[in-house]
């Protein structure tokens, strides 16, 4: 029988691990949805679950990372990852849909597009053209 490394997160990873999830969120401007979160059981190192028109989404942070070691830097990569899963959730929503219009796509790529040019290149982009 062979033995499985398993790496679980302690409650110490699970702060860290909120603490850089609303670090991002902020970063890429989620400051419109409400975060709960949860150190739970499950396969992923971490899941997003996303309700748009509540605008909250369900954080949850794995308590068993398996095989993959929880430092700093992995844990924030994930919480990076979750992050961007909320910024994509609208696309997502969308595509899932039977009747969506190029309009409702189009849209809702620009609202990410917004989202992306305030965290990247600040409020005032347009001094950075000169």
């Amino acid at each position: 029988m062979i033995k499985r490394k398993t790496n679980v997160t302690t409650k110490a990873h699970y702060q860290y691990f909120k603490k850089r999830f609303l670090y991002w969120a902020e970063v890429f401007s989620l400051g419109d949805f409400e975060f709960f979160f949860e150190h739970i059981g499950s396969k992923n190192l971490a899941q997003t679950s996303t309700n748009l028109i509540g605008r909250n989404a369900r954080i949850g942070f794995s308590k068993n990372w398996a095989e993959v070691q929880p430092t700093r830097v992995a844990i924030n990569h994930t919480a990076f990852h979750e992050a961007v899963e909320v910024l994509l959730s609208g696309i997502r929503i969308l595509a899932k849909e039977r009747y969506v219009t190029i309009d409702e796509i189009a849209k809702e790529n620009h609202a990410v597009i917004r989202r992306l040019e305030k965290a990247m290149l600040g409020q005032n982009s347009s001094d950075l053209v000169k």
